[in-house]
């Protein structure tokens, strides 16, 4: 098993200004992701994959190869997560396995990443993402139709007991691990036969705005103490 791990870190930023590399904890947030990675042994190589100069510079600052400057093509606010991961794996196709480690995900641990290629070893399935245990359940999730009423959008009764639910869980965007030929073909992280990681809610937090900047700092300094 020879494993890629790509860190896409794009450039432009809205709801964050320059957010990879915004001071979190008194380093950038993208050198969480930079230590993590370069720590484990088990990641055969370690790249940063960015359109930006200055992201590429801090993560040359830190340790981390970034062999390539992405297209700027594959750095737009629509591009999808995966696409960076792909055009990765074409470049350095020697690697049968290509792990993707978000840098707005710096609360993962060594040991979440060990334990997503302990399970890919064990189970040999073609893909492991870490999720964790959803906040909300859809039962009581609704939309909100023309006329501005209340539509659920599981189209049942609801459960008003919460001790009763079902658990469900979202993918929380931490870890991406899949076969390299299998992601080329399917151009999905998502397989029939995908083994989720459950990752616990305070190693989780995906930041997108500052609301979720602020609960990362907090969890952080509870974790990290």
């Amino acid at each position: 098993m020879r494993i890629l791990a790509v860190i896409p870190a794009r450039g432009g930023s809205r709801r964050i200004k320059k957010k990879n590399i915004k001071n979190f904890l008194g380093k950038p947030l993208i050198y969480w992701t930079i230590s993590i990675a370069k720590s484990c042994s088990s990641l055969n190589k370690v790249i940063v994959s960015t359109d930006s100069v200055e992201i590429a510079k801090t993560a040359l600052k830190y340790g981390c190869e970034v062999p390539f400057m992405r297209p700027k093509n594959l750095a737009k606010d629509n591009t999808p997560g995966i696409l960076p991961a792909i055009h990765a794996s074409m470049i350095f196709p020697e690697y049968d396995w290509v792990m993707l480690l978000q840098p707005t995900s710096p609360l993962r641990s060594k040991s979440d990443i060990l334990e997503v290629i302990k399970i890919a070893k064990k189970y040999k399935n073609k893909s492991i993402i870490s999720v964790s245990k959803s906040l909300s359940h859809p039962e009581w999730i609704f939309m909100i139709d023309k006329k501005k009423l209340m539509k659920p959008i599981i189209k049942k009764k609801i459960n008003h007991q919460n001790q009763n639910l079902q658990n469900f869980y979202t993918i929380n965007g931490s870890i991406y691990f899949i076969k390299s030929d299998v992601l080329k073909k399917s151009k999905s992280f998502i397989q029939k036969d995908t083994i989720p990681y459950i990752m616990p809610i305070s190693r989780s937090i995906d930041i997108d705005n500052q609301l979720d900047w602020i609960m990362a700092e907090y969890f952080a300094n509870l974790n990290f103490k």
